[in-house]
């Protein structure tokens, strides 16, 4: 079993949930995991698990979510992806049709982890980098410069200081004879309650990722403190491209090397809109701005 909870968390003011960061995470991505450990986490919350979630269960999770996109949508992978060939040996060795549901799926993944064996390893090494590399976005400007052989554990030791922080990353790491991540209980709260957006955000990320959607109609994560029956924050529904950064401190998207913060009320473009227009000034004042937001309002109609 993972480690329990080091300390309880005193209560204390609401703390900043950077949704950007986690929007960002997905923007410099060389194949799909980042996409199913982000829905493995969603699956997971909704079985009730909790605060502590085991990687076991989370690469399990992956394989079962890559097995149901699959099959609902026929989707291709990247050449750097190993999750369709994982899933066929898994499959394989477990005696489970590749058209087996995703709960066969996940708990055929969980017996063969159980085995420890050569196939186990290798699916759990789907975990070698995807949570670490997860939450970098949280820590870029302190991560400048580090080697890649060094940026895991220190994103270990800054998701551990920033945790109980005014500016916590999603979740932090738990060693132990079965390692985990523990959530936090702000981004736990923030993911049960928005679920259907977030998936939907993130598969119409990995649908673009893929080449089988126009990044045109995918709109971004909702506004912490939004109810889940609310609509999507105005930002979103004008097609604006950023979102709720900490007031004092908004991240940017300058290169290595460059601040990553911008002056108060200063709102970074990001994604399409910066690379067409340059700035989201100038997104939202263009004729194709205000079609775009449009068109996602009668999609979600």
């Amino acid at each position: 079993m993972p480690d329990e909870p080091r300390e309880p968390m005193e209560p204390t003011p609401r703390p900043t949930l950077w949704v950007a960061a986690v929007e960002r995470t997905f923007d410099e991505t060389t194949n799909s995991y980042k996409f199913f450990w982000m829905l493995a986490l969603l699956d997971e919350l909704e079985r009730g698990a909790g605060p502590a979630i085991p990687l076991s269960a989370l690469v399990a999770g992956m394989l079962a979510g890559a097995s149901r996109f699959l099959r609902q949508t026929g989707g291709r992978f990247g050449a750097r992806d190993r999750l369709p060939e994982l899933l066929e040996r898994l499959c394989l060795a477990e005696g489970v049709s590749p058209n087996a549901s995703p709960e066969e799926i996940r708990a055929a993944a969980l017996r063969r982890l159980e085995t420890g064996d050569r196939l186990a390893r290798e699916l759990m090494s789907l975990a070698d980098y995807v949570p670490y590399r997860f939450l970098r976005s949280f820590f870029a400007a302190k991560l400048q410069g580090a080697n890649d052989r060094s940026v895991n554990p220190r994103i270990v030791e800054l998701a551990e200081q920033a945790f109980s922080s005014d500016l916590p990353p999603v979740y932090r790491f738990l060693a132990g004879p079965e390692p985990a991540v523990e959530l936090h209980p702000a981004w736990r709260e923030y993911l049960q309650d928005h679920a259907d957006a977030v998936r939907e955000f993130v598969l119409g990320r990995l649908r673009v990722f893929l080449g089988l959607r126009s990044s045109l109609i995918v709109s971004g994560l909702p506004e912490p403190g939004l109810r889940a029956s609310e609509p999507r924050a105005a930002m979103v529904a004008e097609g604006r491209a950023a979102y709720g950064a900490p007031p004092e401190a908004q991240p940017t998207d300058a290169g290595p090397g460059a601040d990553r913060t911008a002056p108060a009320g200063s709102v970074p473009a990001r994604g399409w809109w910066r690379r067409r227009n340059g700035s989201a000034a100038k997104a939202r004042r263009s004729w194709l701005g205000r079609l775009a937001a449009l068109f996602r309002r009668l999609l979600r109609r």
